[in-house]
């Protein structure tokens, strides 16, 4: 099929009258103003294409003509991000100028407008909702729940940060004990709440009741407490619990699961119980978790440490002991996030690293300043077993300030990788400019980056044949 691409009617009798003084006639031209090359296409393809576009976008298009005026409602995806909205609108009442507030009556008059009968999308992120702000979101999701909605995310962290804050915002039950709210959560296959307060009865009551749940994800919720992810036909693939306070134990038996993290702070000592997860391949925890010996249940996620593809190791802190690890035969990456160089520190990864003989990336990153480290700390890595690791093919160092401690663990890394593809060396430039601190003012920044590249770049004369040296 050809389509053919008409100019607007001015520009025809423009180039009729040229045509016309130099041909002495004018030429015709196939016009057809009132159809074009996506407007003739079916209405499923234009929602479809819609779908794709932010809310502001999609709804714009309802003043193309008429054939576009309600195309746009029947949309699947519908994401709002009230901090890119107005917050206010400015009308004019006679000779006045007023604001109104916008954000909150824009989204009402989308949902009260769309049509669609299912949503395979609702996100709703925003960093200034307050506690006057809990009856709007609560009508906006009893409308989307009717939709059947497949994925569903609420974000109210915004910019405030990563610390834990307490949350203006809990989640609505009396929307989901009843029937019907089971129902219309059939489809529900991704949950998303962040920093969002739900309770741990009501987790477990989307986890027993959507029985096509494969990923969900829980943080800043201060009413999670004594939370069981079990169940024979859970589907459930991926879990993710960050910042949950009062959180003391957490039980997991989900024949699907493959991906578990646990991040954040909390108030107790977590009790965490892996009781049934074949196919666990990829971990995130932190330390506490690993190291400290009051956490004695937790002895029985070890048992699946040798089926792991992929370990990430968050430490705050120095840990109180290093465990004798089983051999990771499966492991191929390999995250660990520190602190500061340390003799437990360097205890752990050495121990890690020869314990995992098919390692293919293992990836450093340094968190803090290492200033007040001593020297015979980094005794370690000179007795480290040194014997050739053949399949590390990519280590990444993010955080390099150059430092010696720092440039001995590299240089132990490079000669243990004797098949080493690539050195990457992230100095972590965006954050440590972005950063306030007056004491450091912006000259003697770019200095000491100035030296940790300098450092770096000296590492390119360690590498093995056909290794390559990447410095960000």
């Amino acid at each position: 099929m050809t389509y053919l691409i008409y100019p607007p009617s001015n520009m025809a009798k423009r180039r009729g009258k040229r045509t016309q003084s130099t041909c002495g006639k004018q030429n015709k031209l196939p016009i057809n103003l009132e159809q074009d090359c996506i407007s003739v296409l079916p209405d499923e393809v234009l929602v479809l294409i819609l779908s794709l576009l932010s809310i502001k976008e999609a709804v714009s298009t309802c003043i193309l003509s008429k054939r576009w005026k309600n195309v746009w409602k029947q949309i699947t995806c519908l994401n709002f991000f009230l901090d890119e909205l107005s917050k206010t609108e400015k009308i004019k009442i006679g000779r006045q100028v007023v604001e109104i507030p916008r954000t909150y009556n824009w989204v009402n008059q989308v949902l009260q407008l769309h049509q669609g009968q299912i949503l395979d999308e609702f996100k709703l992120c925003s960093s200034s909702i307050d506690c006057d702000s809990t009856s709007e979101i609560d009508s906006w999701i009893e409308l989307v729940i009717q939709k059947k909605v497949r994925k569903f995310e609420i974000d109210l962290q915004g910019d405030r940060g990563v610390a834990p804050y307490c949350s203006h915002y809990t989640f609505p039950e009396n929307l989901f004990r009843n029937p019907f709210g089971v129902s219309w959560f059939s489809r529900l296959t991704h949950l998303s709440l962040n920093y969002v307060n739900i309770t741990s009865e009501l987790v477990e009551h989307f986890i027993s009741n959507c029985q096509l749940l494969e990923h969900l994800f829980i943080a800043g919720s201060e009413y999670l407490e004594d939370l069981k992810v079990v169940g024979e036909l859970l589907r459930l693939k991926f879990l993710q619990i960050c910042d949950c306070l009062n959180l003391f134990q957490l039980e997991i038996s989900a024949p699907c699961l493959e991906t578990f993290f646990y991040d954040g702070e909390c108030r107790y000592n977590i009790n965490i119980r892996v009781t049934y997860a074949p196919l666990l391949a990829k971990i995130c925890i932190t330390e506490d978790l690993l190291f400290d010996s009051t956490t004695g249940d937790f002895q029985l996620f070890w048992n699946y440490l040798p089926q792991l593809v992929t370990l990430r190791l968050v430490l705050e802190k120095e840990p109180k002991l290093v465990p004798e690890f089983p051999e990771l035969t499966s492991l191929e990456f390999l995250s660990l996030s520190i602190a500061r160089i340390n003799r437990r520190s360097l205890l752990l990864l050495t121990s890690l690293i020869e314990g995992s003989p098919y390692l293919h990336r293992f990836k450093l990153r340094l968190r803090r300043s290492l200033m007040g480290c001593r020297h015979r700390r980094s005794k370690v890595i000179s007795e480290a077993n040194t014997s050739p690791h053949q399949c590390l093919k990519v280590v990444e160092l993010s955080g390099f300030s150059g430092s010696k401690h720092e440039t001995e663990v590299a240089r132990y890394l490079i000669k243990k990788a004797v098949a080493l593809k690539k050195l990457i060396i992230d100095l972590d430039s965006k954050r440590i400019l972005e950063e306030i601190n007056p004491l450091r003012p912006l000259s003697t920044k770019i200095k000491e980056l100035e030296m940790a590249r300098k450092h770096a770049l000296q590492l390119e004369k360690k590498l093995p044949l056909g290794g390559e040296l990447i410095v960000l």
